[in-house]
């Protein structure tokens, strides 16, 4: 595969789209990486949830990892619907899913290539991967209506609502 893999070129230019506060961190030149998502996210006034990340866990956070170390929370649908559960999300349209959002030009892209479905869906697409959340990936999730959420390879949690998407 090269650089100019259809679904990345897609995923940016949606990422873009649903999430504005994108547009200066992500394009084809620049590629689609999760630190410049991290950034955008920060521009969009992010809350942060680092309590997965045993260096990072202070008390009084959020306690996300207590949510999702339940002996239920087992599957990554399962840790789909926790991570939309903290963050008050209620999304709706499209849903662009990025399972591995490493990729930078010249750079070959993983196999976990990212995919677009309905957001009342992905929760079922995620069987086609496994373990999705916690192997060091780096996972994004924008929404058509305005969210965004990265659990990135450190187990840190980053959220925002865009500030600049109409509709």
């Amino acid at each position: 595969m090269t650089g100019d893999c259809p679904e990345f070129i897609e995923a940016i230019r949606l990422t873009r789209d649903f999430f504005p506060e994108a547009k200066p961190y992500i394009s084809l030149e620049r590629g689609l990486h999760w630190d410049h998502l991290w950034q955008a996210l920060l521009d969009a006034g992010a809350r942060m949830d680092f309590s997965c990340d045993s260096g990072c866990h202070r008390p009084g956070e959020h306690a996300l990892v207590h949510k999702l170390h339940r002996p239920e929370v087992v599957s990554d649908d399962e840790i789909y619907r926790v991570l939309l559960e903290h963050t008050g999300f209620s999304p709706t349209g499209r849903v662009v899913v990025i399972p591995d959002a490493s990729w930078r030009p010249g750079f070959v892209p993983s196999a976990r290539l990212p995919f677009v479905c309905s957001s009342q869906t992905v929760a079922t697409r995620l069987h086609e991967y496994d373990d999705l959340f916690f192997q060091g990936n780096d996972t994004v999730f924008v929404f058509e209506s305005g969210e965004a959420f990265l659990l990135n390879h450190d187990e840190k949690f980053i959220w925002a609502k865009s500030k600049q998407r109409k509709g």
